[in-house]
This record gives structure tokens, sequence and C-alpha cells, in this order.
């Protein structure tokens, strides 16, 4: 029987599909330099046309979404708050102020969740498809009656795997398949992805994200992954994820939060070291992409919970993404600037 280790020397634990997670820069073969070309099965006018045709059904879909929706009057069973027993990781002394900080911006929370380039459509921006993509009613529901609670409720305790799938099943509980536009029904809300579970995304290069940036993903232990260019300009990357079964997704997960509290609860630590673990943990969970769908939203979620508990409140990101996007030094600036945008808005 192999066992996971932990790069900070903690217990294996124990496993039959992987030999060592590190957390270290290593080198397993692959190479931006060296990635292939995706391969099309269509040429470039019958992939312009497909594109269309899939655009314009995904209007005429959400738009029988929403007449659906109002004439059935569809609404999900009500959320039941998890009763999970953690372990304390800060002074119980200190989580009053980080219950007063973590509602720090009041009627305005919702712009820690939603990326700071949609504020300017509102709250109900995704609810309601106002950013030209999938209309997803019951994204600001499941926010803030679920997940802002939830996480107020667990402030100064421990993140597990256990309590990663509850925020799951809080964030993702309007999920319904096509009914909310979503990838998935009910039945993987709440669980971590599977061997069935077919998975990839398509990321844009643009001035804030470098091809460099992805070395990283390529060079994680275990290989999460595999990527390709889309395009022969490399103006995209498409990343297919590794599948594995619920029990691997676990252990690697539980093996990425022990590292991260190592890390954040040394005494003495800088603030810098500090947003680094907070940002070294969200990327690495976004490149696990622990559930079916829902996952950078989770880690997002787990994200505030994180500054509010180590470095004093949330951050307001121009867009989330770049936790997949940006290198880890460079996802740090980024968390320093959303955290002082987060403070200049508390100012206002």
């Amino acid at each position: 029987m192999s066992t996971v280790e932990r790069s900070q020397g903690s217990t294996p634990v124990s496993t039959a599909a992987f030999t060592e997670v590190s957390y270290h820069a290593y080198r397993s073969g692959d190479t931006i330099e060296s990635l292939e070309l995706k391969q099309s099965s269509s040429s470039g006018c019958v992939q312009k046309l497909d594109n269309c045709l899939e655009a314009v059904w995904k209007v005429v879909k959400n738009f029988f979404v929403r007449l659906f929706r109002c004439f059935t009057c569809y609404k999900r069973p009500d959320y039941v708050m998890p009763q999970l027993k953690l372990e304390r990781v800060c002074p119980e002394g200190d989580i009053p102020a980080m219950r007063t900080n973590w509602r720090g911006l009041g009627e305005k929370k919702w712009i820690e969740r939603i990326d700071g380039d949609q504020h300017k459509h509102g709250k109900y921006v995704f609810d309601k498809g106002l950013h030209n993509g999938s209309v997803e009613p019951g994204f600001i529901v499941s926010y803030d009656e679920n997940v802002v609670p939830l996480i107020e409720a667990h402030l100064g305790l421990r993140t597990t795997p256990e309590f990663f799938l509850a925020l799951h099943e809080a964030s993702c509980w309007h999920f319904d398949g096509d009914r909310t536009d979503t990838l998935m029904g009910t039945e993987k809300v709440g669980v971590f992805r599977g061997t069935d579970d077919h998975i990839s995304c398509t990321y844009t290069l643009g001035k804030d994200s470098l091809m460099a940036d992805f070395q990283e993903f390529l060079d994680f232990v275990p290989k999460l992954g595999t990527l390709k260019w889309v395009d022969e300009d490399k103006k995209q990357i498409h990343m297919v994820y590794k599948r594995f079964t619920p029990e691997e997704v676990k252990q690697i997960l539980s093996a990425m939060l022990d590292d991260f509290y190592v890390a954040i609860l040394q005494p003495g630590l800088s603030q810098r070291d500090k947003f680094r673990a907070c940002a070294k943990l969200a990327k690495e969970m976004d490149w696990l992409h622990p559930p079916r769908d829902g996952a950078t939203r989770t880690c997002l979620d787990l994200l505030q919970k994180h500054m509010t508990e180590f470095l004093g409140h949330p951050v307001i990101l121009e867009d989330p993404h770049m936790m997949t996007k940006m290198g880890l030094e460079r996802f740090t600036d980024y968390l320093e600037q959303g955290f002082a945008r987060w403070e200049k808005e508390r100012a206002t």
C-alpha cells in the first residue's frame, strides 16, 4: 500500500493511487514550450458555425428555463445547515471580531463573491444572465442564505474535506441541471467527483495571465491533468483534469489542507507569507477541482474564510479564475490588491 506524503512531514494517508504529494517545484517532464496543439475535428468555418449555433441554442434554452421556472414556481427544499465537529484553530476570543469583519460590507457582501468586472450589472448578474452567459437562477440565494451563515458559524474552525463538501452543497443548493443551466443536478451536489466525470475547460490568456504561470500546474505531484493549446497563436489553453475516484480526491485535498495549516500556523509568520499560504491552497484546490461543477466558487468561498481568519477580512477579486491562470507569486500579489480593494470599499 503506497502513501500520500505531506510536504511538511505530517502523517501519511493510506492510498493505492499515489506515491507522493509534494509542494516544491518538481519537473514532471511536461513544459509549456512542449505542449501540443489540441486537435479539432472541424475546420475554421465549421467551428465558427458550431459556436454560433451553440450560442443561439443557449439563448433559446435560457429563455425556456426562465419560462419553465416562472410557470412551475420551481423551488428547492429548504437548506438545513449541517452539524460538523471541527477542531478549533483560532483563539475563541478572536471569533466575534472575525464575524464582524465577515459581515463588514453589509448589504454589499455579494461583491466578494461576484467577479469585480461584473459588479456593474448588479447583484443578480448571474441569476439573470446579464453577463451574456448562462442564466443561473438561485446563485445569490444559495450564497446569501446558505454560504454566508455556514462560514460565519464555522469561523476559527479547521477546514476539512467534510467541510468542503458541506460548503459545496450550500453553494450549489440550487443546482438542478438544465433547469438551472448547470452541468449537473442534485445527485452531484455535496460529493467529490468520480471517474465517470470528464472535466475540462478552456482559458484565454490575456494581459493578466502568462503562459509560464501554467507551468506550476504541470509541475504539481501527483499529476492533476494535462494542457494543450487550442490555437496556433497560443492565445487559448485547454485544461483536462485527471480522473480520480472520490476517495483519491478526498485524500489529495486532505494533504493540501494539512500542508496549509502547517504553514499558516507557524509562529511569527509575516503578512506576505500568510497571503502566500492562502493563495497557494486556493490555487491547489482549484487545480484539483474536487466536485463535478461549482469548484471555483467553493474554492473562492474557502479563500474568503481563510482570509478572514488569518488576515482580518475577505478580498474583492476582479476575476476569481486568476487562481488558476496566475502563478503563485503573481496570485499572491493579486490577493493583496483585492485585500486593499475590500478596505477601500469598507471605508466608503
